[in-house]
């Protein structure tokens, strides 16, 4: 594996990952703010089902990048989006904690702070199984969903 922007070796050339994490980091970005929104509007905790987050970026990066190159990625390229992609979730979630103890005061972590390390742990496994999960499983069916595509446009085009 390699995190050079130049990208990995493929069969046909070099390629950059680099678009499908900016990619991936945009869309769980933004699918956090919506959740937040949610949480707030509707008064309700959303913790569980923003583990869906990632599995959307996850999927949404990996629908560009079968569009862009019409195969799944290589193995290499699925570990290096895999530990990148868990990285930056990381790096996301300790962003999230830090406001939330600022806006706080600590008064979270003072109460709990043995349930608040398990909780953490939990939460970076299940993040890591989610955004594996989704590397592993969705790129196949995504080349499928492509292929059916360009059959149907190309059928219109008869």
């Amino acid at each position: 594996m390699t995190d050079q922007p130049d990208g990995l070796s493929v069969p046909g050339g070099k390629i950059s990952l680099w678009k499908y994490l900016g990619i991936f980091v945009g869309v769980a970005v933004l699918a956090s703010l919506f959740m937040a929104m949610l949480e707030s509007l509707l008064d309700t905790d959303v913790a569980f089902v923003s583990l869906l987050v990632p599995l959307f970026a996850v999927m949404t990066a990996i629908d560009v990048f079968v569009k862009d190159h019409l195969r799944v990625p290589t193995n290499d390229e699925k570990w290096w989006l895999i530990w990148w992609s868990f990285g930056v979730s990381v790096a996301w979630s300790l962003v999230v904690l830090v406001v939330l103890v600022l806006m706080y005061d600590d008064a979270f972590l003072s109460d709990m702070p043995g349930i608040l390390t398990v909780a953490l742990v939990v939460g970076v496994v299940l993040t890591f199984l989610v955004i594996w999960a989704g590397y592993a499983g969705w790129p196949k069916r995504a080349l499928a969903n492509r292929h059916k595509y360009l059959q149907r446009q190309a059928a219109k085009g008869r």
